[in-house]
């Protein structure tokens, strides 16, 4: 695999599944103030080519936008400094490896993970924690058929175009850094908690996608948000993942509410973000904007 199309792969599970996609419902919200006008769209980050286009108000509501609005704009992204943020946060700089850092039944759980999906372990044992929690999880996904080059935000950002300006909610040097810097027992936290999940993966994956398919708030929330919020020990990434971010999205967002002009902008992202009391619809309400679900 190529390290430009692995990083990308990698980065798009940050954020973290056949019937015609014009019946489908999604996650789509319009909040306005003044002459401005924001539309809210729901990403899934890594889907199938058969699942668009997506629903006609969904596609009108971009085609009628000023600027699309991303997590961050992976087209754009320096690869060479992604490159060397992994070698240098990503990968032990000791004498440590997975091997020696992980209990021994969960390295032999991940080792059949990894052969599973035609790799190696071997070639990944010097990853810290958070690094290997997305390779596994990115390789799992792919070998389902699921494409980072489908997913909801690189399909606008292909419609996009010369036409449409780009903006960008954070940026992918951001995401790394905040898992990087994660207290390494976290890391590991986590990581043993997806081993612990393997089992339920294609399944997760599949009522993931259909959730979102279908805007099942209570279900996406409940696979995306109350699983993580229901392990005690992973409160703490919860909030770095979700709850901070959220705010840090909710700030960006009512930025261009407040905005001078007649101006509409699409903002997607992961459709978590917008969920639950602590979800950018919600803040956006707390904070006074009419925010309707279309």
């Amino acid at each position: 695999m190529k390290m430009r199309r692995f990083i990308i792969l990698l980065i798009s599970f940050i954020m973290i599944l056949p019937m015609m996609a014009g019946e489908f419902s999604h996650f789509f919200w319009k909040a306005g103030n003044n002459d401005v006008t924001v539309y809210l769209c729901g990403s899934v980050h890594l889907l199938k080519p058969e699942f668009y286009p997506l629903r006609e108000e969904i596609e009108n509501a971009f085609a009628g936008s000023d600027a699309l609005v991303v997590e961050f704009d992976i087209t754009k992204m320096d690869i060479g400094k992604i490159q060397q943020m992994i070698m240098t946060e990503g990968m032990y700089q000791d004498e440590r490896t997975l091997e020696t850092t992980m209990p021994a039944e969960y390295y032999q759980k991940l080792g059949k993970v990894i052969s599973d999906c035609g790799y190696n372990l071997e070639q990944f044992k010097m990853q810290k924690p958070w690094y290997m929690t997305m390779t596994h999880s990115s390789l799992m996904v792919q070998s389902l058929g699921y494409r980072s080059e489908a997913g909801v935000d690189m399909y606008f950002l292909n419609k996009a175009g010369e036409d449409k300006e780009i903006l960008q909610l954070e940026t992918p040097e951001s995401q790394f850094r905040l898992l990087s810097e994660m207290d390494e027992q976290l890391q590991m936290d986590y990581l043993l908690e997806s081993l612990d999940e393997i089992d339920d993966f294609a399944r997760n994956i599949e009522e993931w996608t259909q959730s979102w398919q279908q805007g099942d708030d209570d279900k996406m929330y409940e696979l995306m948000c109350d699983k993580i919020k229901s392990v005690e020990k992973l409160e703490k990434f919860y909030d770095l993942l979700f709850t901070q971010r959220n705010l840090t999205m909710t700030d960006k967002i009512e930025g261009y509410l407040q905005g001078e002009g007649k101006k509409t902008y699409f903002v997607v992202a992961g459709s978590g973000h917008f969920l639950g009391k602590e979800g950018i619809v919600e803040l956006l309400r707390d904070r006074g904007y009419n925010v309707e679900r279309n």
